[in-house]
């Protein structure tokens, strides 16, 4: 995939931002996502969890933590803590810049630990870092993007296509946005990755970028 360098025009909100969860209209969860700066780091926090009514049949508890390089927006290290109902698994990712990347994912329940690694010369992101990056590029309409994303286990090929431009309200004023689609190949099992069927991600079309809407069928 090519290397990609953020835009210095394009300036995100830092802050807290909360969004309801729905299926088919119906509320199920809540999530939240803080971004923070220091001198050398950019700090992404999310957190998400299933609704109360939802937790009797389904029990989603979600937290991560994604560092990266405040300028090149390049991955240093990312947490995930992700538990359904009695399944919990915490995952921990080292980008190192020689280009190792280190992984351990634990499965608490099992009592089970597997360890990754490899090395690339490929830009290569976390999930957190890869959607921070394409928020702050150039893009056309129609124009499609190649990103090298790695989870802890599954590298996957993404690839995201400026789709559409549109106009939504965004906290009650009409805003312009653009509409991503996003196609995922899985690159170990070299085929299609069937978990994520479709997703389409908006932003604002502006110099801030924020996230308005995440679509997915999982």
């Amino acid at each position: 995939t090519p290397r990609y360098y953020p835009l210095p025009s394009i300036t995100p909100h830092r802050g807290l931002f909360k969004y309801n969860v729905t299926w088919e209209g119906l509320p199920v969860a809540s999530a939240s996502i803080e971004i923070k700066d220091n001198e050398k780091k950019t700090t992404i926090e999310t957190n998400a969890k299933s609704a109360e009514l939802i937790d009797l049949l389904y029990k989603l508890r979600y937290i991560a933590k994604g560092e990266m390089d405040r300028t090149k927006l390049t991955p240093l290290y990312t947490h995930i803590d992700h538990q359904e109902n009695s399944k919990q698994r915490i995952t921990d990712i080292f980008f190192m810049p020689n280009g190792l990347i280190n992984s351990t994912i634990a499965k608490i329940n099992k009592g089970e630990e597997n360890t990754y690694s490899f090395t690339t010369e490929n830009q290569t992101f976390d999930p957190f870092s890869a959607a921070v990056m394409a928020q702050s590029l150039a893009w056309e309409l129609k124009q499609s993007r190649k990103f090298d994303v790695f989870d802890g286990k599954h590298r996957y090929l993404i690839t995201l296509t400026c789709a559409k431009k549109s106009i939504r309200y965004v906290l009650g004023k009409k805003t312009p946005v653009l509409i991503f689609k996003s196609k995922v190949f899985d690159e170990n099992r070299n085929a299609k990755a069937e978990k994520f069927r479709r997703a389409t991600i908006t932003f604002t079309d502006d110099e801030f970028r924020d996230l308005v809407e995440l679509d997915s069928e999982v």
